[in-house]
């Protein structure tokens, strides 16, 4: 229940944030301050800033798809401790999903991208790593939880088996 919580409360955080970044940049656009670039310099850092936010989008979106597709899981498989699908699923949404990103932030007539224009900025990286610590941080904690949990749930299986078994031998 709480990963509906607070998937729905980023969500909606992240839509009330989007709406005011909008307003903002219209209300520049209107006292003049969005003009089109002078330099070809700012043409391209313009356009460097345009692919660094739909690809923080995508990987904001992949984030969001993993936490509804584990939480989906769990209620279909009715299992309320998930031993590794949560990391399994952070590790995949969000690097599938990001090239998405990368690819619609091209405008028509855009140079193709290259490795040497990459750019990572010691943010970028701050933010990697606080990404994976918190991957393997889930990792560690669920895995041995989790594990656990499915083990006691085979004895219960095996165990409901077992009186059904010999219910059935009593009559």
């Amino acid at each position: 229940m709480n990963l509906f919580f607070f998937t729905a409360w980023g969500v909606g955080l992240g839509a009330t944030l989007f709406r005011q970044a909008r307003q903002q940049r219209e209300h520049a656009a209107e006292r003049g301050g969005a003009l089109q670039p002078s330099t070809s310099q700012e043409a391209e850092e313009r356009r460097r800033q345009r692919r660094a936010r739909f690809i923080w989008r995508a990987f904001g979106i992949g984030v969001a798809l993993a936490l509804v597709a584990t939480a989906l899981d769990s209620l279909l498989q009715e299992r309320y401790v998930f031993p590794i699908e949560l990391v399994v699923n952070l590790s995949i949404f969000p690097s599938l999903t990001v090239p998405f990103g990368a690819n619609l932030s091209r405008r028509p007539g855009d140079p193709r991208p290259s490795l040497r224009e990459l750019r990572l900025h010691t943010r970028t990286f701050m933010i990697l790593i606080a990404y994976l610590a918190l991957i393997f941080g889930l990792a560690n904690g669920w895995c041995r939880h989790g594990w656990a949990s499915l083990g006691h749930h085979q004895q219960y299986l095996i165990a409901t088996h077992l009186a059904k078994g010999f219910g059935d031998s009593l009559r």
